[in-house]
């Protein structure tokens, strides 16, 4: 029996969703539900995806702002890291990603280094979260770039 990969995928995350939903909370099984849907959407059609990235961003804050919505904020970064895999990663690793001239890479870098070196130093949660931030927001750099 031929069973087909997005089949096969949909189940696994469905199964892991529920499994998520009966032994943590229902809101992260949901969650990770849309998640998976967002980032199969993504993969398909990176450039509507960001297109809605660019649409929905300035909406984003709002959402945070409410105790029970703050999670969906969290689509911007499954977007923004499906894109980078999609355009970025996985034809670097298939090595069919074209030569682009990066003046940017070694500041990102020092940047990378320099904040991993801070949130070392301040050891908060505060800090984690801009570090994430920050290294979403390279993903999303050199997933425009390709």
């Amino acid at each position: 029996m031929n069973i087909k990969p997005e089949l096969a995928w949909g189940i696994i995350a469905v199964l892991f969703a529920i499994f998520l939903a009966l032994f943590f909370s229902v809101e992260i099984g949901l969650f990770t539900l849309l998640f998976g849907c967002v980032a199969w959407w993504v993969w398909e059609s990176p450039e509507e995806s960001f297109l809605i990235f660019i649409i929905l961003s300035p909406l984003l804050p709002m959402f945070k702002a409410t105790q029970t919505m703050g999670n969906i904020t969290l689509v911007k970064d499954v977007i923004i890291i499906m894109l980078f895999l999609k355009t970025f990663f996985v034809p670097l690793i298939e090595q069919r990603l074209p030569y682009r001239k990066n003046l940017l890479f070694a500041p990102i870098v020092a940047l990378t280094l320099w904040s991993l070196f801070e949130v070392v130093q301040g050891g908060s949660t505060l800090a984690v979260l801009r570090l994430r931030e920050i290294i979403l927001y390279m993903l999303l750099y050199f997933g425009v770039l390709y």
